[in-house]
C-alpha cells in the first residue's frame, strides 16, 4: 500500500476519476489534453494576464511583491506555448513607499480594451488599515508601461475592485458600519476631468452577521457585468446576499433569492462570466464562476415588481457545472471569458511542501454547454500545465489574486467556435516526483451526470470478466444496451 500511495500513476488517476466528470481529463507536467479540430486557427487571439502577489507574513509584507504573468491563447482555444513552459513575467509592482506591503489586487480591463485598471491595497505601517493604489498599465505594446491613476477617496478605500461597464471604469466598494449592517456605495471614474466621483446614493444594508464566516476573503466577493449596464455585486454573507446596480441612472436594488432552500447560495468570486441564453427559449443567461475548482452558475430570471413595477433579478440556487481539477486546498483558481460560450480557468499551486523552485499553474480553455441543454456540463479543448516563476519564490505566502484576458493587438473578433470533432491528443507523462504527494484532494465526491440518450455507437452486447484470487476463478458479467454499461455483477465463483 505504501508504493501504491507514493506512485505518481495511482495518486493521481485516483484524484481525477473520482473527483471529477468523465469529461474532464488528467493533465500533469508533461502530459497534456487537447480535443481541437484538425486545421483549426491557432493563431493568438487573446493575452491572459496572470496576477500574483508573493510576502513574507500574511497582511504584513515589508518584501512583498505584485507580478503580473502573461500567456497566450489561439482563436481555436489552443493554449500556445509547451507543457512546462514558464509565464511570461510582463512587470512588478513594488510597495508604495512609506507603506509596509501590499495586501491584494484586484484589476479590470478599460473600456476600450487597450489597458488594466488595477487596484492595490498598500498597508500602512502600523495601522489596519490599507491605502489604495490605483495604477493603469498599457497593453498596446509588448513592453507595457505602468502609469498613476488617481487616488479614489479615503472613505471609500476599504472593499473595493474596478469593473468595467457601460463604457467607463467603476469602483463597487463597501464598508462596515457595525456588525450586521454594511453600507455599499460606487465610485466612478471621469477620464474628461481625470478624477473618482461618487456614483448616486450609498446604500446601506442589513445582512446576517453569523453567516459572514462561511466563505475565506474579502467582504466583496465578486462582481458581474449584466445586460443594460447593470453590475451585479456579490458580497460574503451567505444566503443571498447580491445587488444590482443600474449605471443608467446610479441606484440599487436587492437581488431577490429563494428563502426555503437547504442550498447555500455561494458567493461570486472575482469577476463573474455572463453568457447570453439562447434566443428560441425563455432564457435570460447565466453568470458562470469557478470557486474551489468547482464551476458554478446562476441562472438568471426577470420579474416585474408589482409595487414599483420596475424589472428586478431573482437567482434561484446556484447548480454546479463541473469541476476543472481535482485539487482544492492547495492553490487558487479564477475563472474568464474569451467570447461565446468559450472560457479559461487558471489554477496555482501555492502548497508550501513541493520542493520545486517554481509554482505550478493548470491552465484549461472550455466550452460551457447551453444551460438549456439536457445534459449540462463543459468540454475541454485544451489542458496544460505550465510553470510560474514569482520573483520572490522562497517568500512563504501566495496568493492568486486575479486573472484578466484581453485581445491581442490586430487580432480578429473571437469567432463561434464549432464542437471539437478530432481525438483527443494526450503526449507522454513526466509527472516531477516532488509534486506528486504535495496534491491533496478536496472533500466529497463528484456526482457524475447520465450518458446521452443517443450514443454514438449503438453496442448490445454482454461483456463476462474471468478473475482468478487465491486460487478460485470468479466470473463477472456487466450488460451493454445501446451503449450504456450496467454495474459489474459477480455470476459465479468456479
Amino acid at each position: 500500500m505504501e508504493e501504491a500511495s507514493a506512485c505518481t500513476l495511482y495518486r493521481c488517476v485516483c484524484c481525477w476519476r473520482r473527483l471529477c466528470s468523465p469529461r474532464i481529463p488528467r493533465v500533469a507536467p508533461g502530459r497534456d489534453y487537447v480535443c481541437i479540430p484538425a486545421g483549426a486557427d491557432d493563431s493568438p487571439a487573446w493575452s491572459l494576464l496572470v496576477g500574483f502577489l508573493s510576502a513574507s507574513i500574511p497582511m504584513i509584507s515589508e518584501d512583498s511583491v505584485l507580478g503580473l504573468h502573461r500567456f497566450r491563447v489561439a482563436r481555436s482555444g489552443r493554449i500556445l506555448g509547451r507543457s512546462e513552459d514558464a509565464l511570461d513575467t510582463l512587470c512588478t509592482v513594488e510597495t508604495t513607499k512609506g507603506c509596509s506591503g501590499i495586501a491584494s489586487a484586484t484589476a479590470a480591463l478599460t473600456p476600450d480594451g487597450r489597458s488594466l485598471c488595477l487596484f492595490s491595497e498598500h498597508l500602512d505601517p502600523g495601522k489596519n488599515s490599507a491605502t489604495p493604489r490605483a495604477q493603469q498599465l498599457r497593453l498596446a505594446h509588448e513592453a507595457a508601461t505602468m502609469s498613476e491613476l488617481p487616488r479614489l477617496p479615503q472613505d471609500t478605500c476599504t472593499h473595493c475592485r474596478p469593473v468595467s461597464a457601460a463604457g467607463h471604469l467603476w469602483a463597487p466598494y463597501v464598508y462596515l458600519e457595525y456588525v450586521g449592517k454594511c453600507v455599499l456605495g460606487m465610485q466612478r471614474f471621469r477620464k474628461d476631468a481625470d478624477r473618482w466621483e461618487q456614483a448616486g446614493d450609498t446604500f446601506p444594508f442589513h445582512y446576517k452577521s453569523q453567516m459572514t464566516k462561511l466563505w475565506n476573503g474579502d467582504f466583496l466577493q465578486g462582481c458581474a457585468v449584466l445586460p443594460d449596464d447593470t453590475i451585479l455585486v456579490s458580497l460574503r454573507p451567505a444566503q443571498g446576499v447580491f445587488l444590482t446596480f443600474n449605471c443608467s441612472d446610479c441606484t440599487w436594488t436587492v437581488v431577490t433569492t429563494s428563502e426555503n432552500t437547504q442550498t447555500v447560495y455561494v458567493p461570486i468570486l472575482g469577476p463573474g462570466v455572463y453568457i447570453q441564453g439562447d434566443d428560441d427559449t425563455d432564457d435570460d443567461g447565466a453568470v458562470y464562476f469557478l470557486r474551489d475548482n468547482r464551476v458554478y452558475a446562476y441562472k438568471l430570471r426577470y420579474y416585474q415588481d408589482q409595487e414599483d413595477q420596475r424589472r428586478k433579478l431573482k437567482l434561484e440556487p446556484p447548480t454546479i457545472v463541473d469541476s476543472v481539477c481535482p485539487f482544492y486546498d492547495e492553490g487558487y483558481g479564477f475563472l474568464t471569458h474569451l467570447g461565446g460560450r468559450l472560457m479559461c480557468s487558471v489554477w496555482i499551486s501555492v502548497e508550501r511542501h513541493c520542493s520545486c523552485d517554481h509554482l505550478h499553474a493548470i491552465i484549461s480553455t472550455f466550452r460551457v454547454r447551453p444551460t438549456s441543454a439536457r445534459q449540462k456540463g463543459i468540454d475541454i479543448l485544451h489542458s496544460t500545465c505550465r510553470r510560474l516563476d514569482v520573483l520572490s519564490v522562497g517568500l512563504p505566502t501566495h496568493e492568486f489574486c486575479f486573472l484578466q484576458e484581453y485581445e491581442d493587438q490586430n487580432a480578429m473578433p473571437p469567432a463561434m467556435l464549432e464542437y471539437p470533432t478530432s481525438s483527443p491528443v494526450i503526449e507522454s507523462s513526466k509527472m516531477l516526483d516532488c509534486c506528486s504527494n504535495f496534491l491533496s484532494v478536496k472533500p466529497g465526491h463528484y456526482e457524475f451526470e447520465e450518458p446521452p440518450e443517443d450514443p454514438a455507437v449503438q453496442i448490445n452486447k454482454d461483456l463476462y470478466i474471468i478473475c482468478e484470487a487465491q486460487f478460485q476463478t470468479i466470473v463477472y458479467v456487466a450488460k451493454i444496451e445501446n451503449g450504456r454499461q450496467s454495474q459489474l455483477q459477480r455470476i459465479c465463483c468456479l
